[in-house]
């Protein structure tokens, strides 16, 4: 038997979160959901392109293996919006990936001094400025919804950490 995606419950405006509440699709989970799913997107992409540039080994081989466990946990956070906050949240995880990203920034770092980086270096580069871009979009949009359904601050944290290595990768790729 087939599956389909498709259900049509979502014609009239409206889409399940993931304890079966219905609400609007402009609904503010949902757009927080969708920030970070677009997120996950250009994450790949620029993953994929980074491969493509270096391979699974050289110098940002180990980043590749670290972004796939970002992307995996980005859909957990997805989850933990999509239940309300309800369902339990891995806080080692977020306080590891938070302190991992720290010291990876450290290792890849050879600035002497804070700069901005104009995009476009290479493909490479500007795709990480887009995925930096979209993790910054994603927790303003947390930020938000902090407002109204309590966010765990570890989550917080490990988005602004996030834009921050993002960063790091962009202006440290070679080409």
């Amino acid at each position: 038997m087939t599956v389909r995606i498709y259900t049509r419950k979502g014609d009239q405006g409206t889409t399940s979160l993931r304890l079966g509440e219905r609400v609007p699709k402009e609904d503010e989970r949902i757009e927080v959901n969708g920030q970070i799913d677009e997120l996950n997107a250009r994450l790949g992409m620029a993953k994929a392109m980074l491969r493509e540039q270096i391979g699974e080994e050289g110098t940002y081989g180990g980043e590749i293996a670290f972004i796939n466990s970002i992307q995996s946990s980005l859909m957990a956070v997805m989850a933990y919006i999509a239940a309300s906050g309800q369902e339990p949240l891995n806080e080692k995880l977020y306080e590891d990936f938070t302190a991992e990203m720290e010291r990876r920034m450290d290792q890849l770092t050879t600035m002497p001094a804070f700069h901005f980086d104009l995009p476009g270096r290479n493909s490479v580069n500007a795709a990480f400025h887009l995925a930096r871009t979209q993790a910054r979009t994603a927790e303003r949009r947390l930020w938000g919804l902090s407002s109204h359904q309590e966010i765990n601050p570890v989550m917080m944290q490990f988005f602004n950490r996030l834009s921050d290595y993002l960063f790091i990768l962009a202006v440290s790729v070679k080409g």
